[in-house]
């Protein structure tokens, strides 16, 4: 399977090279993703242990 996966990876010629600003740029614009602190995160998984 990750033979397979690998070639369609070739075919499809993406780069695999990017830099923290795009990735940011990226998550930010496709995703809606927003920064969160650490201590939220924390937070946020103390309340799911529970």
């Amino acid at each position: 399977m990750s033979k397979s996966l690998y070639q369609l990876f070739q075919i499809k010629q993406i780069s695999y090279q990017y830099d923290l600003k795009f990735v940011d740029q990226l998550l930010r614009t496709k995703y809606g993703a927003i920064e969160v602190s650490k201590s939220t995160v924390e937070d946020l998984k103390k309340r799911s242990d529970v």
